[in-house]
């Protein structure tokens, strides 16, 4: 939500940025290459680790979920920003499930890797899968 409150006086450049993107592919794809590079900032200042082929799963994924919640702000009037924060809960509540699932599905691949909510458990770092 800081970041929002931190562009909320550029908004219009935002919506600006939103709609010539849906027009212009090169844009679109350079803005996810941004939205890529500044989400793997975002897990690496949460602690998360956002190296190799599962760091870049997640960046791409944070970078999605942070585009539609964007798409929410754009069009939120409520000086609370409630359904730019519900929304953002959503996203979250989503992404983490996805993850999840996808943690199982390389589970099932490679057993012999720990899963990430196993080990997150027992208080090790959770095995590198890419």
């Amino acid at each position: 939500m800081r970041r929002l409150d931190a562009l909320e006086p550029h908004k219009a450049a935002v919506r600006g940025l939103r709609r010539s993107a849906r027009t212009d592919p090169a844009l679109a794809l350079r803005l996810l290459r941004l939205s890529e590079a500044s989400q793997r900032w975002m897990l690496a200042a949460a602690g998360i680790d956002c190296t190799g082929l599962s760091g870049s799963v997640r960046a791409k994924g944070l970078a999605l979920l942070f585009a539609r919640v964007i798409d929410v702000w754009l069009e939120d009037e409520d000086p609370g920003l409630a359904p730019t924060m519900a929304a953002l809960d959503r996203e979250l509540a989503g992404g983490a499930k996805l993850l999840g699932m996808l943690d199982d599905i390389a589970y099932i691949v490679l057993p012999w890797r720990k899963r990430r909510a196993s080990a997150e458990r027992a208080g090790a770092p959770a095995a590198e899968e890419g």
